[in-house]
């Protein structure tokens, strides 16, 4: 993702989700500004790979949804900004096998 917002601090809070093609089941990661705008993108590509979903059993074989969606609560954040998700990449896994 990235944006043209150049300072951290103000750009606008977004969301990736995933919905099970059922809507039974859904994960959110949000990205938030808030404080220095760490967790921001910046203008140049910054990757977020830490996001995982483990359908429960009734929704296995269901289509996965994808959405990128531009929150933008924060009156403080910044009016207009262009927020780009320029690649999605899904893996599937097998999930752990419990004991």
């Amino acid at each position: 993702m990235r944006t043209d917002v150049t300072n951290p601090a103000l750009v606008p809070e977004m969301r990736l989700r995933y919905n099970t093609g059922n809507f039974q089941a859904s994960h959110t990661f949000g990205i938030s500004s808030i404080g220095d705008g760490a967790n921001s993108p910046g203008t140049t590509n910054t990757t977020y790979d830490r996001l995982y979903f483990l359908p429960p059993s009734n929704c296995v074989g269901e289509d996965l949804l994808i959405s990128f969606d531009i929150l933008s609560f924060n009156p403080a954040d910044a009016a207009t900004a262009s927020l780009i998700l320029d690649r999605a990449i899904i893996e599937i896994l097998s999930p752990p096998a419990l004991p």
